[in-house]
């Protein structure tokens, strides 16, 4: 289990597979995820980066909102225009989380349907225990991701600054929707499933994901000791 700072985070899900291997070995697209490790790094960049005043002194905190952005990203596999366009009561043009009962309605009240999937779904317990406890502090008050008070239109200045701290240059908000997915998948939850919960289409999955699949090549792991051996046929079993 993995923790950081405020009980911002406990993930126990799966690691990112190796792409040398399971991606262009096995000829799939190049979906850069993170792993348990670097989403904690990032997280703990966001909650502790600081500006600098001009004296070379410590300044105020700049990104804690963006802490809690990942953090519900990670879990929820949301595109961040949703997440940062997701209030806490239902209002026209925008999504919302309904903290009574739990659910993220992603779909902005009133907006009409598009190919890109907006499912309504269950939040996971400990999220849903994070986002009550923010608004219960006045942290998120009328929108989940809030700076200062006011809700976070977008997040992409503020995450390239901090992944460049964190040392991770090619990670963007979109790359944890792509994290989330194969963390699920990795973690044996079935395709339909996944493809419900993060509003993505199981051909996509099976396209892109087949390598984050329990199991998906353990017929191949298993033969690739009799490389080049005589099968019971009395042919080769492989060349």
């Amino acid at each position: 289990m993995l923790c950081v700072p405020s009980r911002l985070a406990t993930f126990y899900l799966g690691s990112r597979v190796s792409w040398a291997f399971h991606g262009r070995f096995m000829g799939v697209s190049p979906i850069r995820s993170v792993t348990r490790e670097e989403a904690a790094h990032l997280i703990w960049t966001a909650w502790r980066a600081r500006k600098r005043n001009r004296g070379g002194t410590l300044g105020p905190y700049m990104s804690k909102h963006l802490a809690r952005f990942i953090l519900v990203a990670l879990y929820t596999g949301t595109r961040a225009g949703a997440i940062c366009g997701a209030a806490l009561v239902p209002s026209i043009g925008r999504g919302y989380v309904d903290l009574e009962r739990g659910a993220f309605h992603r779909k902005a009240v009133g907006a009409r349907t598009t190919n890109k999937r907006q499912p309504t779904v269950d939040l996971p317990p400990r999220l849903l225990a994070h986002m009550r406890r923010w608004n219960r502090r006045g942290i998120s008050k009328h929108s989940v991701i809030e700076w200062q008070g006011e809700p976070v239109l977008r997040v992409t200045k503020t995450f390239e600054t901090i992944r460049d701290l964190a040392g991770l240059s090619d990670v963007s908000p979109h790359t944890l929707r792509h994290t989330s997915i194969s963390w699920y998948l990795r973690a044996g939850v079935a395709i339909s499933d996944v493809s419900d919960y993060c509003g993505v289409s199981e051909t996509i999955i099976r396209r892109h994901y087949k390598h984050h699949l329990p199991g998906t090549y353990e017929r191949v792991f298993e033969a690739a000791p009799r490389f080049g051996k005589v099968g019971k046929a009395g042919t080769k079993a492989a060349n």
